[in-house]
């Protein structure tokens, strides 16, 4: 009775001439199926019938993605091709019922009131993202009505629900091969050079003698040898304590993001989690990560004074921006090129596409913004490798200490009265953005979080950096979008 339900919904829809090869595969789809002819069950076995875990935050209604890729006669049958589509669905009540506020939850209510209500810091209940498998040759608007006719068969069409049905990225074909482009074998290449430069180096050096010439120095700088003893140095001049409070501001930073990823991807129990990161005791570990955050700016700040003031004359300013430039653009740069050669390639799922453009088509566009350390103030809204966010603040953080400590150099009262006048800027001006802008006074790193960043240090520079972080404090979605 379910299938022949979904036939009929689907032979009463209105189907387009282009969309009629797609709605032929489908019903003998559906005939086959009845007939409990294997490839018909395997795909509509990869598939959710219905809703499940609706009403515990179980968002992802992505059925069994690698089941509809990988049928076993994908190469041998292409009569029978299969595609994974996204579909995202908008649960709206038909009955134009006000919305209202439900203080205690009491198990005789209405299921409408209980869905369409939305707490603070807890996920909506009325969005679903709901992976279709479907024949090859239907189109987006083809698997809307599919998943409409699918739906309108579930115990959600019987509560009064109307859905909005979108599917806005390309599905997923089952014969789609991995291209490897140039940006692929450019990067490839670009590795292998510098692999066997820094062999040949470390070799050539092992072989020399100390020397003062151009070429030994770039050899030792290619050295793996040489390397090696600088990263595991550890200096012993009285703030060795400063390595101990970076290593626990790591391990506090890496905890929120992986908190922040897990709950924002596809779990079962969403409104639980999202109770327990908001009320726990140790929720504000993961709410307030921006405070480890600024762990790492305040020890940059400290180790940058301890520097300067060591010296008697202070160098040449544009050297100094200069090595800094270099210094942090270098590893920037090719982490921007590995997103946008290497890593589309890296994985698969029913949710990597989208993830992948995401990171990756803003990185195309955008990856000269982050070589200059503007990606804070131009385009923020597709930044490229969003997290990144903390190399501008710190490259620019540091060219303004330097500006405000030549200032004070030479002229010593101007110098204290601008670090005074920054100071408070930079404690006044958060307040400001976030009462005039009705934002929370704590960064929720929740699911609703986007992107986390700095809003007290950051402000410090110019109204660019605020901005960037407005469009991406707890106002925003931190899904896969």
């Amino acid at each position: 009775m379910y299938l022949e339900d979904v036939l009929v919904g689907l032979k009463y829809q209105n189907w387009t001439e282009d969309e009629l090869p797609c709605l032929n595969q489908t019903l003998v789809l559906i005939r086959s199926l009845q007939n409990f002819t294997l490839w018909a069950v395997w795909e509509w076995d990869s598939v959710s019938s219905q809703p499940l875990g609706l009403l515990s935050g179980n968002r992802y209604q992505l059925g069994n993605f690698d089941q509809c890729m990988n049928p076993p006669w994908m190469s041998t049958y292409p009569e029978v091709e299969s595609q994974y589509c996204l579909a995202e669905v908008s649960l709206e009540r038909s009955d134009h019922a006000k919305k209202r506020r439900l203080d205690d939850i009491k198990p005789y209510e209405n299921a409408l009131d209980f869905i369409q209500h939305h707490t603070p810091n807890v996920r909506p209940l009325s969005h679903l993202t709901w992976g279709a498998c479907v024949p090859s040759v239907c189109q987006p608007r083809s698997v809307e009505r599919l998943v409409s006719a699918v739906l309108a068969r579930s115990h959600l069409s019987a509560a009064g629900l109307r859905p909005r049905i979108a599917v806005s990225e390309p599905c997923q074909q089952t014969n789609s091969p991995r291209k490897f482009d140039a940006l692929f074998y450019a990067f490839v290449s670009l590795m292998v050079v510098l692999a066997l430069i820094c062999l040949m180096c470390t070799i050539i050096n092992a072989k020399r003698k100390n020397s003062n010439s151009l070429s030994y120095n770039v050899c030792k700088a290619f050295c793996l040898k040489e390397n090696s003893k600088d990263l595991l140095k550890m200096q012993k001049d009285g703030i060795e304590v400063i390595y101990g409070i970076r290593y626990l501001t790591i391990c506090f930073i890496v905890m929120c993001h992986q908190a922040g990823m897990l709950n924002s991807g596809p779990i079962s129990n969403g409104i639980g989690v999202d109770k327990e990161v908001t009320l726990s005791p140790f929720a504000i570990f993961i709410l307030h990560d921006d405070v480890f955050v600024d762990t790492f700016f305040v020890i940059s700040g400290f180790l940058m004074a301890k520097t300067i003031t060591a010296y008697e004359k202070l160098p040449n300013i544009f050297l100094l921006l200069l090595k800094r430039y270099i210094r942090l653009v270098v590893a920037l740069a090719v982490v921007v090129f590995y997103v946008c050669a290497i890593f589309p390639l890296t994985g698969s799922g029913p949710l990597w596409e989208r993830f992948v453009a995401g990171e990756t088509d803003a990185c195309l566009t955008n990856w000269w913004l982050n070589i200059l350390m503007l990606s804070n103030y131009i385009n923020t809204d597709n930044a490229c490798i969003v997290v990144s966010w903390y190399i501008p603040c710190d490259f620019h953080l540091f060219a303004l200490t330097i500006l405000t400590y030549a200032l004070y150099k030479r002229w010593r009262g101007f110098g204290l009265v601008c670090a005074c006048v920054l100071t408070t800027a930079s404690v006044i001006t958060p307040g400001v953005v976030n009462y005039v802008n009705n934002l929370s006074a704590v960064q929720l790193f929740t699911f609703e979080t986007g992107i986390p960043c700095d809003p007290t240090t950051a402000s410090v520079i110019t109204p660019g950096v605020v901005n960037y972080v407005n469009n991406l404090s707890a106002v925003q979605l931190f899904t896969f979008e």
